[in-house]
């Protein structure tokens, strides 16, 4: 069978084999092993319906690189090869950001950067249901999943979080939620449940393309492989290792972020047998680690908030977990968990970087539902109080609703995914993303003792009220402030500056627009240094950036 003989590096390509013999999808029949002169990666093969067996690789290094097979099986066994892998120019790095290499956590354990050393922006979009049909490719790229991919990618986005397929719920209209092109992720059993035997590749093949199409759009792929602890369609602990074994073997090339799975305190919550027990998780995190040849980062998405909010909570001292997640909220009351956990996984040893990965979705509604100054608060507020990361969400997007289709899932609301597109905080993204992109965010330390409000030190946000004001900034060389709505009334001051000559601008974060600050920042007789009034609209949220002259 040919077989490809050249490659470019970190761009996932597929070797092709065919066993003599039927194996089962989770009995992992065949490594291959990919070596050149500076370091070896041992992959596994996996299925890809009836004697078909897939090895996915994305060459780490330029130059050749020498690959054989391993099995007990002859038809898989003893094949070899070469791949000669050429460096990504500059122009190709420009055009796809995922061929800088692999994120890994930084140096100073704040932040992801990619593996040519490049500080890596986390912002992300939830799609749960992208790989799913109601997110369909339709022919020539013209698709919904294509659309919002467009969009997204106009707007700054630079993560997709999703899950494979999804768990726990139920048919609609004789059809599994979790299906695409391809079908079904699983076969049913006789009660209609998953059938974790009957592992269907034809759906996979199908998110393939999706992968592709968005690693080729420079977006990381994050989230986990399913929910394992819902209450409906879970997973034995052998089972979820044996399908975190197929996704790592099927996806481990992309660009990726891990999560073990999806909100992991469903199983705490209704007592699930063995999803109930932290020794559980961190033996799916044990073996995920040892079964993720490219050392992609690993957490676990917790949630609802009022069971544990941060990752940190229950597994920052495990030895699989490598950064944290927050679930802060779904609802108006859970915005200050944004700062309040974002600021106590900073202050955290060991380091690790945290990232606010589930929120406030906007159009959501309930009574004061979120409208776009709280879903572009959660961003702003995460990166000031520590995080290196955040995660947009939309009612409409993350089930990829469509009410008038009678197989789409909808929720809270029945927002139609081509409106919810169209939400305005999805579009503030890029005017965060302009500004981070113009600072060394990754260098920031929160520094809210900083902040005076009405005359008084400023006081973390309460679950009744999220409005006080963040600063950060990198000490002797600038400091942002981030004034959130709520604060028109107030006189917001510094108790003292950066360095004794600085310069100010006001920051549009609804406009993307710097404003300059004419007079300079000077003390009143209390040594305090006020802020200057908030251009029009001052009952919205501002931020104030002020650098060393």
């Amino acid at each position: 069978m040919n077989q490809p003989n050249t490659a470019k590096q970190w761009s996932p390509c597929d070797l092709e084999f065919e066993a003599d013999q039927a194996h089962a999808w989770n009995t992992f029949p065949a490594q291959v092993t990919f070596a050149n002169s500076d370091t070896e990666i041992v992959v596994d093969a996996y299925w890809d319906g009836a004697q078909t067996w897939r090895a996915r690789f994305a060459p780490t290094l330029p130059g050749t690189w020498e690959w054989r097979s391993a099995s007990a099986d002859p038809g898989l066994d003893g094949k070899s090869g070469s791949l000669v892998c050429a460096p990504p120019s500059a122009a190709e790095i420009e055009a796809n950001p995922n061929c800088r290499g692999h994120l890994t956590t930084s140096g100073n354990g704040h932040c992801f950067t990619y593996a040519d050393g490049t500080p890596f922006l986390y912002l992300g979009d939830t799609c749960w249901h992208m790989n799913e049909k109601r997110c369909g490719l339709g022919e020539n790229e013209d698709g919904p999943f294509f659309t919002w991919l467009r969009d997204r990618k106009r707007k700054g986005f630079t993560v997709i979080n999703h899950w494979l397929y999804a768990s726990g719920h139920p048919k609609r209209n004789e059809e599994f939620i979790s299906s695409n092109e391809g079908g079904d992720a699983w076969g049913a059993t006789a009660d209609g449940k998953h059938d974790f035997q009957a592992l269907n590749p034809a759906y996979y093949r199908f998110v393939d393309l999706r992968w592709r199409a968005l690693w080729a759009n420079g977006f990381v792929m994050a989230g986990p492989p399913t929910w394992f602890a819902k209450p409906d369609h879970h997973m034995t602990l052998e089972q979820a290792q044996d399908f975190s074994r197929y996704v790592m073997a099927r996806y481990g090339a992309f660009n990726m972020v891990w999560a073990l799975s999806g909100e992991y305190s469903f199983g705490p919550q209704s007592k699930h047998d063995p999803w109930d027990r932290t020794e559980t998780w961190n033996a799916l995190g044990a073996f995920v680690a040892a079964h993720n040849p490219y050392a992609h980062p690993v957490s676990i998405h917790p949630g609802p908030a009022v069971f544990h909010a941060s990752s940190s909570e229950e597994f920052h001292d495990s030895g699989w977990l490598d950064h944290n997640w927050l679930q802060t909220g779904q609802y108006a009351k859970g915005l200050y968990r944004v700062a309040t956990c974002a600021k106590a996984d900073y202050d955290k040893t060991p380091t690790r970087p945290t990232l606010q990965a589930e929120g406030f979705y906007e159009g959501q509604p309930e009574a004061g539902g979120a409208v776009s100054a709280q879903t572009r608060f959660q961003p702003w507020v995460a990166f000031l109080n520590g995080a290196c990361g955040a995660v947009y969400g939309a009612c409409g997007i993350w089930p990829f609703s469509a009410p008038s289709d009678p197989k789409s899932y909808s929720y809270k609301g029945n927002l139609d995914w081509r409106t919810a597109l169209q939400l305005p905080g999805s579009a503030h993204i890029r005017h965060i993303a302009d500004f981070l992109r113009g600072m060394a965010w990754w260098e920031w330390v929160p520094q809210r003792e900083k902040l005076l409000v009405n005359g008084q030190p400023a006081p973390m946000p309460t679950e009744d009220d999220y409005s006080p004001p963040h600063a950060a900034g990198i000490p002797g060389k600038n400091l942002v402030v981030y004034i959130p709505t709520g604060n028109a009334n107030n006189a917001i001051a510094l108790s003292e500056l950066p360095a004794p000559s600085c310069t100010a601008q006001w920051y549009d974060p609804r406009q993307g627009t710097f404003t300059a600050i004419e007079k300079p920042l000077v003390a009143d007789g209390d040594d305090r240094y006020p802020l200057p009034p908030r251009p029009a609209p001052a009952d919205e949220d501002w931020v104030c950036v002020i650098r060393v002259a």
